[in-house]
């Protein structure tokens, strides 16, 4: 149903005929104070997405391509939009540095809506905040998405066979599901970038960096997890019978990582304070150096352990 409402709110505003629902007076409070621009643009056949500054984007899933944007009059002539080689930019140009102020005043009435059948890639960076509705499937295709700066995107659906590559730096954050049933991902941060993700996939790694923070619902068969500074990766599945095959768990500085689910094998390698939490069911090999933690659990029946522990580290049986 919020779809549904989501889509004929879109269609409303490609009409043309009217302003844009972002322009119009919402809840009895008063229309904006700024002339608002609104441009409609007839685009066809991207399927990459590239946006910056501080739009508030709203990207649908549908049957055709529509591209709608609604900005300040008097940013209007700095407003950059275009399309070719299947890559559709939206941005600003050349912004004189007096009218930033005004612009953090009304970023509120800079609205971008776009609606495509599919979706490769999507780049988004500054501090543009996108909701996306509806699922893109982009089959055997692999699927890219790249954040930085402060840009944040939520509600975002993708599911596919092939490979998702999601990376997030800055002080970007992504909320996303990444379904059907990707070969493998690959999830790279840094900064202070957040990322909350739904993912079963055969191959899963991550890379954290900086005080960056993953959290993945979800499950694989073959991991690595590889964390500096403070970062913090977390998967976790609320599949009880679910075993993979192995995970190899990286960490430094004040890193952490857990992983909820057994593995047949595990192989960790700590320095410095870091700390990792693991449950195997055959074996777990370890080098912990420093002042390093690995807390583990015993999944199974003559688990063999091997490996080095230096003074002042702890190998901790759960």
């Amino acid at each position: 149903m919020r779809k549904l409402h989501f889509l004929a709110a879109c269609a409303a505003l490609l009409l043309a005929t009217g302003i844009p629902v972002g322009a119009q007076e919402k809840d009895g409070a008063a229309e904006p104070s700024v002339n608002l621009v609104n441009r409609r643009y007839d685009f066809q056949q991207f399927t990459v997405v590239t946006l910056s500054h501080a739009f508030q984007v709203e990207l649908c899933q549908g049957e055709s391509w529509q591209v709608a944007v609604q900005v300040p009059e008097y940013l209007e002539e700095y407003l950059r939009v275009r399309c070719a080689d299947q890559i559709l930019a939206i941005g600003l140009d050349r912004v004189p540095v007096k009218l930033q102020p005004r612009i953090a005043e009304d970023r509120e009435q800079m609205k971008v809506w776009i609606t495509l059948p599919a979706l490769h890639r999507l780049e988004v960076s500054e501090a543009v905040k996108v909701h996306s509705e509806g699922v893109f499937n982009v089959g055997a295709d692999p699927f890219s998405i790249q954040l930085s700066g402060a840009a944040k995107v939520s509600g975002l659906r993708v599911a596919g066979t092939r490979k998702c590559e999601v990376e997030c730096s800055g002080a970007a954050s992504l909320s996303a599901d990444f379904g059907g049933d990707f070969s493998s991902s690959e999830f790279n941060l840094s900064g202070a970038a957040k990322m909350k993700v739904t993912a079963s996939v055969r191959k899963l790694d991550i890379v954290g960096s900086g005080a960056s923070e993953c959290s993945v619902d979800g499950t694989f068969d073959q991991g690595v997890i590889r964390l500096s500074g403070t970062a913090k990766a977390y998967v976790r599945t609320e599949e009880a019978q679910f075993r993979g095959n192995s995970v190899d768990i990286h960490a430094s500085g004040v890193a952490k990582a857990e992983v909820s689910f057994p593995v047949r094998q595990g192989n960790v390698s700590l320095s410095g304070v870091s700390s990792c939490r693991i449950a195997v069911a055959e074996s777990l090999a370890y080098e912990l150096t420093g002042t390093s933690t690995c807390s583990y659990q015993e999944a199974g029946e003559n688990v063999s352990l091997r490996g080095n522990a230096s003074r002042g580290t702890q190998l901790k049986r759960l």
